[in-house]
C-alpha cells in the first residue's frame, strides 16, 4: 500500500470511529463538559434552569477518539501493508455510510426532541 492509499485508509476509520463515538456519547448520555454562556463557564454538572451547550465537549471528545482511530489505523497501514486497494474501497462506502447513518440518528432524535416540546 502507497502513502497515499495508507492516508486515505486512515481517514476513513477516523470517519467511523468519531461516528461512532459521537453517536454513542449521544445515545447514552455520557456526562461530559457543559458550556453556559449565560455564565461565561463550564461544568460537569448539568443546571436543567440554565440553558447550556454540551455540544462542544462531544465533538470534541469524538474528534479525538477518531483521530487516535485513524493514527492506529495509518500505523497498522504503513507497516503491515495489509490494505488493498479493494478494502479501501469498501473501508471508504464504510465511513461514507457510517457518517450517513450518524446524521440520520441525529435528525430522528433531534425531531423527536421538536415533537415533545
Amino acid at each position: 500500500m502507497n502513502r497515499k492509499t495508507t492516508y486515505h485508509f486512515s481517514l476513513f476509520i477516523g470517519l467511523i470511529a468519531f461516528s461512532i463515538a459521537y453517536c454513542t456519547i449521544k445515545h447514552f448520555l455520557i456526562p461530559l463538559p457543559r458550556y453556559y454562556p449565560t455564565l461565561n463557564q463550564w461544568s460537569m454538572i448539568k443546571d436543567p434552569d440554565i440553558p447550556s451547550m454540551g455540544w462542544y465537549a462531544q465533538t470534541l471528545v469524538s474528534l479525538c477518539i477518531g483521530s487516535v482511530c485513524g493514527a492506529i489505523a495509518y500505523l497498522i497501514g504503513s507497516l503491515r501493508r495489509l490494505v488493498s486497494e479493494r478494502v479501501l474501497v469498501i473501508v471508504g462506502w464504510m465511513a461514507v455510510a457510517a457518517a450517513g447513518l450518524m446524521m440520520l440518528y441525529l435528525f430522528q432524535r433531534e425531531w423527536q426532541g421538536w415533537i415533545a416540546s
